[in-house]
């Protein structure tokens, strides 16, 4: 089984704005944050299970104040079908989101995950993380190391193409601080530009280059996977996307 969350919340402080979830047993999902505010935090979850063809390892590392990665041993894999779901981080001590508390998820070995942080810090973080292997799926990875300091965009090229109708990809990273308060600088997402370029986008530019993982994913024949933005004006809270019918027993988001 896989499980895969989205986070909503309005807060600018990590110890309460980061999440972390993971199943933590056959009947149990776990959710938790290092403190609480005044403000609401909402997590929506889904949990996939696959009757064949899929294996998952699950675990947590916990980074500390002096450190800027962890390594977590896992049962070898095979790294050309293999990927990474991440299950968030939770944050102990910190109050903005700066150059401590963006954490990258890589497979630096088929034996080895690895994550990290740009600068070691006063705030210390637990990851919880799944290694999905998945038969027949065809899975690329790297790093945007040159990102441009002062651009919004980067173009990622993909040394094979991939169908893109059954194809996605996952992006972490690290960033530093810059200007505290610029979110805008340090949050990215990406798009298909076409089967073989993937573009990692932000909204601000910022005068450090961040470095982003990327892991692009080829479902098997059989799998179908949409794909689409939701754009929010200045006053919008909620933005429905229309999508071809799936069958939401065996469906995620």
């Amino acid at each position: 089984s896989i499980l895969f969350t989205t986070l909503r919340q309005n807060l600018n402080t990590p110890t309460a704005g980061a999440t972390s979830c993971e199943l933590l047993n056959t009947t149990h999902v776990r959710c938790q944050r290092d403190s609480g505010t005044s403000s609401d935090t909402f997590v929506r979850w889904y949990v996939a299970e696959f009757s064949n063809g899929v294996s998952v390892q699950r675990g947590s590392g916990q980074m500390t104040g002096t450190q800027t990665t962890n390594d977590s041993t896992i049962t070898a894999v095979n790294l050309s079908n293999t990927f990474i779901i991440g299950g968030g981080y939770t944050i102990v001590g910190g109050g903005a989101f700066s150059d401590d508390d963006f954490i990258f998820l890589n497979l630096s070995s088929t034996t080895n995950i690895r994550a990290g942080r740009h600068t070691s810090g006063s705030a210390s973080n637990n990851i919880t993380w799944q290694v999905v292997s998945f038969s027949s799926a065809y899975v690329q990875r790297g790093n945007t190391s040159t990102f441009a300091s002062l651009t919004l965009n980067e173009t990622i090229n993909l040394a094979t193409a991939v169908n893109r109708s059954r194809s996605f990809f996952t992006l972490s990273w690290r960033s530093s601080s810059d200007t505290t308060a610029d979110i805008g600088e340090k949050m990215f997402t990406g798009r298909w530009l076409n089967d073989s370029q993937i573009e990692i986008l932000r909204t601000n530019i910022g005068p450090t280059a961040p470095i982003i993982y990327w892991e692009a994913i080829e479902l098997p024949v059989g799998t179908e996977v949409q794909y689409g933005t939701a754009n929010f004006s200045i006053t919008q809270k909620v933005q429905n996307s229309t999508l071809t019918s799936v069958n939401l027993s065996r469906s995620v988001a």
